[in-house]
């Protein structure tokens, strides 16, 4: 569930900890492919339904914002079906959270069913620019 990850593997949470940005938070955007004979429709419905109201229930999440992927400007396919955005405060303290808590069962098991294991990419966000690190957590600035 939730496999969050890069392309190279992150070996310690000092790793982690340097992805942090300066607001104190983490900011990540995750990207994945649903299994094969589900319809995005299905996982449009999960989402809305059980995955973005729990987690905007949970103190550990800050934000959290989910889109559907429709191609690319081209009218190319771009490879992932479903982008989400999320920040939590401390990335490991929410990973094991997430991996643990009761609140989350029906969220783990959903995403388990619809999500095609093994595509999803966790990429860090830093800020940058107009978008910078004291505009994070609370502020009018959204994804």
């Amino acid at each position: 569930m939730y496999a969050y990850h890069s392309h190279e593997k992150i070996n310690t949470w000092k790793e982690i900890g340097s992805m942090i940005n300066t607001a104190g938070t983490a900011l990540a955007v995750n990207i994945f492919r649903l299994r094969e004979g589900v319809s995005p429709e299905e996982f449009v419905k999960f989402s809305s339904e059980v995955d973005q109201p729990t987690l905007a229930d949970q103190k550990e999440v800050a934000r959290f914002h989910a889109f559907r992927i429709l191609g690319d400007a081209e009218g190319g396919g771009v490879g992932f079906e479903f982008i989400e955005l999320i920040e939590v405060g401390d990335w490991g303290e929410w990973i094991a959270w997430r991996d643990n808590s009761t609140a989350l069962s029906e969220v783990r098991s959903g995403f388990d069913e619809l999500v095609e294991p093994g595509s999803v990419r966790c990429s860090f966000l830093e800020p940058i620019g107009r978008s910078s690190a004291d505009q994070l957590s609370g502020s009018e600035t959204e994804f």
